[in-house]
Formats: C-alpha cells, structure tokens, sequence
C-alpha cells in the first residue's frame, strides 16, 4: 500500500493527538483555554470541549470545518489554510474575529505555534482568549 506524504503526516497528526488527549495537551495551554488544531490544509483536526462551547458547534460540525469556515476570508491566505501574512511555523498573537454562527462574530486573542511530531511539522496549535481591553 502506498500512502502519500499529505496521508503520512495526516497520521502522524491523529497519533499526536491521541498521544496528547488525556493530557488535555496542558503543556502547550491550560485547561482554561479554549483551542483546536488544524491540519496543513487548513482542516480542523481536534478542538477541546472549551472551543466546542465557546463557539457552539457541536463535535462533528467542527471536525468538518476549514480554518475558511470560522475565520473571515480577508484574515487568510490566498489558498485559505492559514493566517494572512503570517508564518506558519513560528509563533504568533493578534486579535481577530472568529465566527461562531452564520451571523455572528466574537473578538478573540488568537495565539498559534507550529505542531512537530518525529520531526515533521503536521499542523498548527490555535489559542483562543478573550481579548484585553484597554
């Protein structure tokens, strides 16, 4: 069987958050912290009972979802996977929109970092806050 290297990394990703779900990943946020993860191609991979609530979508609808589906297409790339002028594999935080309903949107402090499982970089970790005011 041949598997390609999207299919590889695809798996590696689904292995490290097995490996990390009974930890709640709290190295990487506390239990406070609403996040999800997203695949190379911009696909949600894992998001934790805080984001579910928070955004109130239900498990499977997220699961579904592209990174194009919660946040607004000025905010992305051309191919729609990842952030607007910002590196994938570095970390980063700003303020944007993020919409939880067809008519809604909710302010957060995004904060994302690059996720390497047995070397390979497989996806991006996202942070949801509540933002400062000032």
């Amino acid at each position: 069987m041949v598997t390609t290297h999207d299919e590889q990394n695809s798996n590696l990703l689904q292995l490290y958050i097995e490996s990390n779900i009974d930890k709640e990943f709290f190295i990487l946020s506390n239990k406070k912290n609403a996040f999800l993860i997203i695949d190379l191609q911009g696909k949600v991979a894992y998001a934790n009972k805080l984001c579910k609530d928070k955004l109130g979508y239900s498990s499977t609808d997220l699961l579904s979802m592209r990174i194009g589906d919660l946040f607004a297409a000025t905010e992305l790339d051309k191919s729609q996977t990842f952030f607007k002028d910002k590196v994938p594999e570095t970390l980063s935080t700003f303020n944007t929109q993020i919409y939880p309903g067809k008519d809604e949107s909710l302010w957060v402090k995004l904060t994302f970092f690059p996720i390497y499982y047995s070397g390979e970089y497989l996806g991006t970790f996202i942070i949801l806050r509540t933002p400062q005011s000032n």
